[in-house]
């Protein structure tokens, strides 16, 4: 009789764990905090990690002896063998999933964190082997288990790979969870300038606020503790912008104080005093809410503050006044709006040139300004816990930066500047729901709606910033005009001129009066001298009248200095009618400039349009040349005729190819940002350029010593290659009219932070070095060029935080040729 068959059943190779570890988890910051976040599911108060790269794992352990170890030890409430055995070694099998399902909460009323059930596979990230301690109260044994996540390569059954467990006893109180990592995979990330950055990628994601910590977390690296970063109360007072907002019961509320320290912007210490400081604001903030004196940009819903300077509030509600949002399927199966949850959260803004207070409340401003730089970012806190990407490591998920490439104020919302918090929890935003990678929300319409609020919040903020700063503009230019009664440049232009010639008019008198002063002081200290030495020779009266001489050789010798002193004056008053003529002579040139980037601006908008239309109507011919060919099909025709719809195409596809190239320039695409690799960006542009080119025999050559990555607008970026490399070929093609045998080279250089881009054409001719980059200067004919192509890469390069400039080396004409472009600020970190 056979014997009875096994009943079948699916197993799974053990290599299918490990490598599902190595691809759920994508740093040791992220693997470290998987771990933390089971403590605070297990109810746990605290958390200690310890990380030893050259200690030993002390006795009475599996694997003790092995040099380096990490280790995290809890409070928590532990696990029996039991949970061990039905729970912990059960991979994505979660209690915590089950809890949420039901709405349960721990005992200490917590919605758990994790519901995946592959946290722990987090350790292999860190190293090789693993001992798990757990026990709860009221049990006296500890639950002692080790394994090696190298047997998981041997390609054997998971139910067959080999673990070591022990029991060793407690006392009854006794509870927790002590997890021990050795052969450690990595030990460079635990030594020097690397612990370092480790602690501060750690403080990211945990709150920075202490008094909302939910737990605290002890770090000690190779025998140092380390103090988390933390946000004080010192550091908050030094804001000069606070904006806090609730999304609660379908309202979003925002609410800001901006303090006066805002108001400097980038204008001096002297004017800041002159318009701001005097009477602390006042004046301004009542001009800034009058909605006649100011009627472009008067605020209202602010009030004023002794302490700051004016707060303001904004409410809004969900369903009337957010226009875009996502909707998803109820119980019922209806569509609803998409409702997040109810969060909280808080911007707070900083001058990294510090206020008056900087240096006493911090030891100086080097200090402030490194705990400002280590928390900026506005990171989003689930229960406490950060949530990558969202401000790790500065990443600007709410587009503040945008401000600054498309046209933004100094004052408005900055990335590098504020520091920030969104606080979400388990219970109330349980629809914004994290990838397994743990890096951000999975793309839903809860978390579209989301986004769609925090960018409100920006936006409102923003808003009351941008009429702050245009009404501070038009404040000073109306206390300007209150003071001296201008109405126009030409006014003090005029006065300059009048008191120029004035100036001139007693000229002559000041310097003879001048003289006459320096006469009579020599006659009076010579008189006051003789009465002194020579008191005997004196006349009955002179002597008494000596203490009166005195004091008329002291006031004709200050009269003698004060006429040296406005003669000095009268000198420089003179040449303000010089100075008056330059001004106005700049004002007309600026004016002019002006009226023609209104017209470019007019011709811009047009191309825009014209360039939508022109893809519309390639669309149209697309589609009429495919069902004209289908008709083709069924008749005989002339081979001439299939020649022609081959041209049409043809045609069509090389249109559209210059459209895409032009495309990305517009503005519809301009706020996008995109990670580009600078040599691959340049090597698509030469690839646009060489059918271009090769009409001339231009080579384009890159040389890349060290490629490099920028977070940036890759219109923008191609408007600037565009220019740069149009501007080069048309001088290499005007060289190559007169010189045949010239071999014409376009020349880039790669190498982070910077670009090179040379020629061998002539060069920059010398009278221009110094004024290229500015609007309408350009050695080409008026009917060729505007003078506006370098004008543009500046203004472009600086949007992105870069330069622009002329090197010094000069080609075999002595003439400057290379242009280098500093992108540092668009590195990605």
């Amino acid at each position: 009789m056979d014997e009875p068959l096994e009943l079948p059943h699916f197993d799974i190779d053990a290599t299918v764990v490990k490598r599902l570890g190595e691809e759920l988890i994508s740093d040791e910051v992220s693997a470290i905090m998987e771990l933390v976040k089971n403590a605070y599911d297990a109810d746990a108060d605290w958390v200690k990690i310890t990380i030893s790269t050259e200690g030993q794992v002390p006795e009475g352990m599996v694997y003790a002896g092995t040099a380096g170890y990490i280790t995290l030890e809890d409070n928590g409430s532990g696990m029996t063998y039991q949970d061990i055995l039905t729970k912990w070694l059960v991979i994505s099998l979660s209690s915590k999933r089950d809890m949420k399902a039901r709405n349960e909460t721990t005992p200490k009323g917590r919605v758990p964190l994790g519901d995946k059930g592959v946290g722990r596979l987090s350790t292999q990230r860190l190293g090789r082997q693993l001992e798990l301690i757990s026990g709860v109260a009221d049990r006296e044994e500890w639950n002692h288990l080790a394994f090696d996540w190298a047997d998981f390569e041997s390609h054997v059954p998971l139910t067959k790979v080999r673990l070591q467990q022990r029991i060793t006893p407690k006392k009854a109180k006794q509870k927790g969870t002590q997890l021990v990592i050795t052969r450690l995979a990595n030990q460079d990330i635990w030594k020097k300038e690397a612990a370092d950055r480790f602690r501060g990628q750690l403080s990211q994601l945990i709150f920075p606020y202490k008094q909302h910590r939910p737990f605290s977390v002890y770090l000690t690296i190779n025998g140092q503790k380390h103090d988390l970063d933390e946000i004080s109360e010192d550091l908050q007072t030094q804001a000069i912008g606070r904006y806090q907002f609730r999304f609660v019961g379908g309202q979003l509320l925002v609410d800001g104080q901006i303090s006066l320290g805002k108001l400097r912007g980038q204008s001096s210490k002297e004017e800041f005093e002159k318009f701001v400081l005097l009477d602390q604001g006042q004046d301004f903030f009542s001009f800034l809410t009058d909605s006649t004196a100011n009627r472009r940009y008067f605020l209202t819903g602010i009030k004023p503050q002794k302490k700051s300077f004016f707060s303001f509030h904004r409410q809004l509600s969900f369903d009337k006044d957010f226009p875009g949002k996502s909707l998803a399927s109820d119980a019922a199966g209806e569509l609803v709006v998409a409702n997040p949850g109810e969060f909280f959260g808080e911007i707070d803004e900083y001058d990294l040139r510090g206020t008056e207070s900087t240096e006493e409340v911090f030891t100086g401003l080097k200090q402030y300004q490194s705990l400002v730089k280590n928390q900026v970012g506005i990171r989003v806190f689930r229960d406490g816990f950060g949530i990558k990407p969202y401000g790790f490591d500065g990443q600007d998920w709410l587009n503040l930066g945008g401000g600054q490439t498309s046209g933004g104020s100094f004052y408005g919302l900055r990335p590098n500047n504020v520091i920030g918090f969104v606080s979400i929890s388990m219970a109330g935003n349980a629809q914004l729901k994290e990838l397994t990678s743990r890096e951000g929300f999975t793309d839903s319409p809860y978390s579209r709606n989301f986004m769609l609020v925090m960018q409100r919040v920006v936006k409102e903020v923003s808003e009351v910033l941008e009429r702050t700063r245009r009404s501070y503009l038009d404040y000073k230019k109306t206390v300007a005009e209150r003071v001296t009664g201008f109405k126009s440049i030409a006014e003090p232009v005029a006065l300059l001129k009048q008191t120029s010639q004035q100036a001139t008019a007693v000229d002559a008198r000041s310097r003879q009066a001048e003289r006459k002063f320096n006469d009579l002081s020599l006659t009076v200290k010579k008189q006051v001298d003789r009465l002194q030495n020579e008191p005997l020779f004196a006349a009955a009266g002179e002597t008494a009248s000596l203490p009166l001489l005195r004091e008329v050789e002291g006031m004709v010798s200050e009269g003698a200095k004060l006429f040296a002193e406005i003669n000095v004056i009268l000198d420089k008053a003179k040449k303000w009618e010089e100075s008056a003529t330059y001004v106005s002579t700049q004002v007309a040139n600026l004016e002019s400039q002006l009226v023609q980037f209104t017209e470019l601006a007019g011709l811009g908008l047009t191309a825009e349009a014209l360039t939508h239309d022109i893809y519309f109507l390639l669309d149209r011919i697309n589609t009429y040349t495919d069902n004209f060919n289908k008709q083709l099909g069924r008749a005989s025709v002339p081979a001439s005729v299939y020649e022609f719809m081959e041209y049409v195409r043809s045609f069509s596809r090389d249109l559209r190819k210059q459209l895409t190239h032009l495309a990305p320039s517009l503005r519809f695409n301009r706020e996008k940002r995109e990670t580009l690799s600078m040599n691959e960006f340049v090597e698509t542009v030469r690839d646009y350029y060489t059918a271009r080119f090769s009409t001339a025999g231009i080579k384009l050559i890159i040389e890349t010593r060290k490629d490099f990555t920028v977070v940036a607008n890759k219109g923008k970026l191609t408007q600037i290659f565009d220019n740069l490399f149009l501007n080069a070929e048309y001088w290499l093609r005007e060289r190559q009219k007169s010189e045949p045998n010239f071999s014409p080279e376009i020349k880039v250089e790669i190498n982070e932070p910077v670009v090179r881009v040379s020629d061998n054409g002539y060069g920059v001719a010398e009278n221009l070095e110094d004024t290229l980059f500015q609007p309408f200067i350009t050695a080409k004919p008026a009917e060729v060029g505007r003078g506006l192509g370098l004008f543009i890469v500046q203004q472009l390069l600086e949007s992105m935080g870069g330069d622009i400039f002329l090197l010094q080396t000069r080609n075999a004409l002595h003439r400057r040729y290379i242009f280098q472009l500093n992108l540092d600020a668009a590195i990605q970190s």
